[in-house]
């Protein structure tokens, strides 16, 4: 270890137990990477590799050197000492540019497609590869022109991370397990033999991110199997042994990379009531700090993750500031610091307040670091702020008091101003809740024996809405202010039948040509909408069901329709397909007897929610394959709500669920290739603007949590 690394190390320990002064100089200085630059992984001389103008790149702190000419439409992902660098070409295959020369790997393997990860010294080169369709991907290594395929624990999948200079490699692989829901392990990959690293505790997941030459090993585990994989602690792995590193006093972490002396960076959720809801840390000598604390903080901008550390211990992380968040180098500002200069190093581990439970998901790589964020707003001013709701899993309804309604790891839950409440099932090993109305009165469905039943949980205690057979099982979808609940039951012998569950009691309704039906949506009044089928494997019409009468609610001039909400004024919103038999659908609105296209013009669209104040929320899809945006419908002015937000570049709100009278929305943001995604809820905090304001409605920050995202189904059936 240097000089500088030791007294960085002494003065880290004294720190421990003194006094720690109100201001202190910055260690680190912050530099920005060029805006354009998506930057990966760093060497020891702090050039950063990444991609830029559709190019993979290498900045050197001062300047951007493109390889565009040499490598058109690439991608940069892994750098070494010597400026080899190693990625995906635009055709898919992973390549390794080493010495002036660029070798196509993925057409020797003869792959779907695949990338390079990690990149020696010497020009080994460490990635992951996707065979075709229905194989699990594999790790890879490529050493002069010969390629092996890394293998598993008996699951489905492998992939490697890091690789050091003797060609050990990192990464991950799968044993047997449920479909979708592999147990995996950190892995280390040697001369083709793997050697499972285990998990810290009794966990079911680790993975394993970094090595460095003396052969430390960090990455992430799980400690529980009830823990699933939604909190990982971050670990070192040496001689053995796999110790857990701690956290900045939250619940979870994540260790990403590791130098040749041993110092680790990664990031940590910390206790905040403002702010971000994680921080990036640098762990040495046995102590996790907080890097906020070590850099100048009088710009506002605040280090939320840090996945690469070098051996002059400059730190690539990634820094956010009013709803904008950037890829920095950190550079050591001195050798030596005055013993001042340390005076606040560990303040951030006093972060107190209210404990945000942002749990972390499963992550595919480094350029994906952007971490989920407590709300903040995103301008002097902001119409909205934007909570992070820490579950993974769905949300599926809100009220007016704000309360929100969803399921994760198997069960229904409440939301409420950060608390969560599991509900209990009837009986079966799951449940989910659905819908909630403002006196918390909560509706889902639950297995029940061999069925599965809608249910009603009130005061601690649920029942059973039971089904209109014997032996069918029934679904709720919404609950009015008196407790009506409306959904669908079905018969295995028999078509789906719309449901009215009140005062204790089943019936069928909205049956409107006696081929089955199913209700989604019912106001205070008891007028409930939904869909019946016209015929055996017909299109559905859109239906009202009042005062003992159901109407067929037309179409917009397609063949087919569905209502999924209705408001008190009675207004219903759904979608229709137009033009004949063509089965793109538009979302509508309608009032007065009319039903009106209220869509963005020319796509897929379906209105799913509406309040008592006419606003509506639904999804539109430009293309299929792609996933969906939401939008608000508001005073005859549709305003896409990802265009509003400002996301991050490649995030988008992919579904909304819900919408109150206080114009809260609750949806859902993704990475644009659907990988990874976050459960948010939008509060508005000041009046609906007016139809010229609406291109701001929704301006605030967000930054992205981690979470796999189910397929999602363009209708009901």
């Amino acid at each position: 270890m240097s000089s500088k690394k030791s007294l960085l190390a002494a003065l880290v320990a004294s720190l421990m137990c003194c006094p720690l002064a109100a201001t202190a100089d910055p260690i680190y200085n912050m530099l920005f990477v060029p805006d354009g630059f998506d930057a990966t992984r760093m060497n020891n001389a702090g050039n950063v590799v990444g991609t830029f103008n559709d190019a993979a790149a290498i900045w050197t702190g001062t300047s951007v050197i493109s390889f565009s000419a040499t490598l058109p439409n690439s991608v940069g992902y892994a750098i070494n000492n010597h400026n080899d660098i190693g990625g995906s070409l635009g055709n898919g295959n992973a390549f390794s540019y080493v010495n002036g020369v660029v070798h196509d790997i993925g057409a020797l393997g003869g792959w779907y497609s695949s990338y390079v990860r990690g990149l020696n010294d010497s020009g080994v080169a460490i990635g992951v590869q996707f065979p075709q369709i229905g194989e699990g991907w594999r790790g890879f290594v490529y050493n002069n022109g010969s390629i092996t395929e890394m293998g598993t624990f008996g699951g489905d999948w492998s992939w490697l991370n890091d690789v050091n200079n003797a060609g050990v490699a990192v990464g991950t692989a799968s044993l047997p397990g449920p479909a979708f829901r592999n147990p995996e392990r950190a892995v280390v990959y040697r001369n083709g033999a793997m050697q499972n690293l285990g998990t810290l505790g009794t966990g079911d997941f680790s993975e394993a991110w970094a090595i460095n030459d003396a052969g430390q090993i960090v990455g992430w585990s799980t400690t529980s199997p009830d823990e699933s994989a939604t909190i990982p602690h971050p670990f070192l792995y040496q001689n053995g042994v796999m110790s857990d590193l701690g956290s900045l006093g939250g619940y979870w972490g994540h260790a990403w990379d590791i130098n040749s002396a041993g110092v680790i960076v990664g990031d940590s959720d910390i206790l905040t009531t403002e702010g971000f809801g994680s921080h990036a840390f640098i762990y040495l000598d046995g102590k996790m700090v907080d890097l906020n604390t070590l850099v100048d903080r009088s710009s506002g901008w605040e280090m939320v993750s840090a996945n690469d550390v070098n051996d002059a211990q400059q730190i690539l992380g990634t820094a956010c500031r009013l709803g904008t968040c950037v890829k920095v180098r950190l550079d050591l500002i001195s050798p030596i610091p005055e013993p001042s200069t340390w005076a606040m190093l560990l303040a951030g581990l006093a972060l107190a307040g209210l404990a945000r439970r942002v749990r972390a998901r499963r992550l595919f790589g480094p350029l994906l670091l952007l971490s989920g964020l407590a709300p903040l707003a995103a301008s002097a001013d902001p119409l909205y702020t934007i909570t992070v709701i820490p579950i993974d899993g769905d949300i599926m309804g809100i009220n007016n008091a704000g309360q929100i309604v969803g399921g994760y790891r198997g069960r229904g839950f409440i939301w409420d101003n950060g608390q969560i409440t599991e509900l209990p099932t009837l009986g079966g090993p799951w449940s989910r809740a659905t819908g909630i109305n403002d006196n918390g009165v909560v509706i889902g469905d639950s297995a029940s024996g061999d069925v599965t039943r809608g249910f009603v949980y009130e005061n601690g205690n649920i029942r059973s809405v039971g089904a209109l057979t014997y032996w069918g099982s029934s679904y709720a979808k919404d609950i009015n202010s008196s407790g009506q609940v409306v959904g669908r039951s079905e018969d295995p012998d028999g078509p789906t039948e719309a449901f009215l569950y009140s005062n204790g009691h089943i019936t069928s309704v909205g049956n409107l040509y006696g081929f089955g039906a199913a209700a989604y949506g019912i106001n205070d009044h008891g007028a409930i909408v939904g869909g019946a089928w016209r015929d055996v494997n017909q299109p559905t019409a859109a239906f009202l069901y009042q005062n003992g009468t159901t109407i067929d609610l037309g179409s917009l001039g397609g063949q087919g329709s569905w209502a999924y909400a209705i408001n008190n004024a009675g207004q219903v919103v759904g979608d229709s397909t137009v033009g004949g038999a063509t089965l793109v659908s538009h979302a509508f609105l309608f009032s007065d007897g009319v039903m009106h296209d209220i869509g963005p013009a020319g796509v897929d669209s379906h209105a799913v929610g509406i309040n008592n104040y006419g606003d509506v929320i639904g999804w539109y899809q430009a293309q299929i394959g792609l996933f969906g945006r939401g939008f608000l419908y508001t005073q005859g002015e549709v305003v896409d709500l990802t265009a509003a937000l400002e996301l991050p570049f490649n995030y988008a709100l992919v579904e909304v669920n819900g919408i109150n009278d206080k114009g809260q929305i609750i949806g859902e943001i993704c990475s644009t290739d659907g990988f990874f995604c976050e459960n948010a809820l939008l509060t508005p905090v000041a009046a609906v603007p007016e139809p010229q304001a609406s291109a701001l409605l929704l301006a605030g920050l967000f930054a992205i949590g981690l979470r796999r995202r189910r397929a999602r189904a363009p209708a009901p059936t």
